[in-house]
């Protein structure tokens, strides 16, 4: 098989280009109606939890155990020790631990089953969940909730912030938690379809564009005068018709001439 040029590249690009075409609009159409008539909507909502070691927004001015004024920054009317802020962001790691664990999707069903009328089996809410990276600037960690309805997604959302707090501050003495007042949106996270579209249209010209592309190389007949000078490297000077089989055509037939001397 010879080298193909970038020329032939675009050459099969053009021969075939209404083919790809629609191949990328059937294949986008396909993907437009799976997303609209067989995918269920999914919203997204996120609340932001505030980890501290219990000595940082204690709201009571100076931190007593800080004797030594040059190792504290005033923050308004509190000052915060850099031993609490090193302290608080130790605990990053272990509170999204903690919040990525089954354990407190538990008892945050239970939860959920005395305090709202939703009743969620506890592994459905750990797989609507995702624990954000920890933020070591801020002290965050943020907690995602997705769901069938923007109702749901805020109200499971608000649910968690107020019930994290105590679980994590009853398991890991001496942090205090603190989380975002309220969540009041979400985000729609499925179906995508202008995005899936888009994508299953690049896709249906991919594959359009390489079958052809492989018909193309794997052909060996030759069809005009451009595909033998392309295969021998021979200038083709002209046609000589072939008259032995003209009687059964009314056109006649040719046979390529490669600038030899024809002895008939």
């Amino acid at each position: 098989m010879n080298n193909i040029t970038v020329r032939e590249l675009l050459n099969i690009l053009i021969k075939n280009i209404i083919i790809i075409i629609i191949s990328a609009v059937i294949c986008a159409s396909g993907a437009y109606i799976y997303c609209e008539k067989f995918t269920d909507e999914r919203f997204q909502a996120q609340g932001d939890i505030l980890v501290t070691n219990g000595g940082i927004n204690t709201n009571e001015g100076e931190n007593p155990e800080s004797e030594n004024p040059d190792t504290t920054t005033e923050s308004g009317d509190s000052a915060v020790a850099n031993t609490d802020v090193a302290a608080s962001i130790n605990l990053l790691p272990t509170i999204r631990s903690i919040l990525s664990g089954v354990p407190i999707y538990k008892e945050f069903a239970e939860y959920l089953s005395e305090n709202s009328n939703y009743n969620y089996n506890y592994k459905v809410l750990k797989s609507a969940a995702t624990v954000g990276e920890s933020d070591t600037r801020s002290l965050i960690v943020t907690v995602y909730f997705e769901l069938g309805s923007v109702k749901e997604a805020i109200d499971i959302t608000n649910h968690f912030l107020r019930f994290a707090p105590t679980y994590i501050e009853s398991k890991i003495k001496g942090s205090r938690i603190d989380a975002e007042p309220v969540c009041d949106s979400a985000v729609k996270t499925a179906p995508r379809t202008l995005r899936t579209s888009f994508l299953a249209a690049i896709l249906g010209m991919a594959i359009a564009y390489t079958i052809a592309f492989l018909i193309t190389i794997f052909n060996s007949t030759i069809q005009s005068d451009e595909d033998f000078s392309t295969r021998y490297n021979i200038p083709v000077i002209g046609n000589i018709p072939d008259f032995s089989i003209s009687h059964n055509n009314s056109k006649p037939h040719s046979k390529k001439n490669s600038g030899g001397k024809n002895n008939g």
